[in-house]
């Protein structure tokens, strides 16, 4: 490992080690001829700051290790209801006539710019497929994303899987970006994102 990796694992152990209520003594030993693999990057970032996707602060995110963005908090980019034509948040109405598969049923350009800020300084997007935290402009509650049953998520499914091909495979004149994690929805048992139960 490189000596940053180190810094940072050994940071890491400690933190975890020191999150208990209850502080006893512990001991800690690394036997540092011993490999057995790679520790998984946990040094990723929700939303970044605006400056990081405007290109002011890449560098000293990228001198602490980040890698990934997610695509949570910019309050409409990256939000469903921000490209797809299936929800309208300020008036809490949904368009069940809305077809996934209709490419004029998007608006990918909000959302293709801020993808845009995350890639090509060289970060790879975490993609949440769903809403940001209330607030800017955002409702306060918002109904889950169901079909006109009431029950099922058929088309919430279609455009999470439209999103997915946009940004990856170039549907309707999108992308091939590396994404590796996709999230769908966020804080379930948070009622300040959606009204109705878990």
């Amino acid at each position: 490992m490189k000596q940053a990796q180190i810094s940072r694992c050994l940071l890491l152990i400690f933190c975890l080690l020191n999150s208990t209520k209850t502080f006893s003594q512990k001991s800690l030993s690394i036997d540092f001829n011993t490999n057995i693999g790679n520790i998984k990057k946990l040094t990723s970032v929700n939303n970044g700051p605006l400056s990081v996707v405007s290109g002011t602060s890449e560098l000293c995110y990228k001198q602490i290790g980040i890698e990934m963005i997610r695509t949570h908090d910019f309050h409409g980019p990256c939000d469903y209801y921000g490209y797809a034509k299936f929800y309208n948040p300020f008036d809490s109405t949904f368009n069940y006539s809305f077809q996934t598969s209709v490419d004029t049923n998007y608006n990918w350009a909000s959302t293709d710019l801020k993808l845009a800020q995350i890639t090509t300084p060289g970060f790879k997007p975490f993609f949440r497929l769903g809403i940001s935290a209330p607030g800017a402009g955002n409702p306060a509650l918002t109904p889950p994303p169901k079909d006109a049953d009431n029950i099922n998520f058929h088309t919430f499914a279609g455009i999470c899987k439209r999103t997915a091909m946009h940004y990856t495979n170039s549907w309707d004149s999108g992308f091939t970006y590396t994404i590796p994690y996709w999230e769908v929805w966020n804080e379930p048992n948070n009622l300040g994102f959606w009204t109705g139960t878990v």
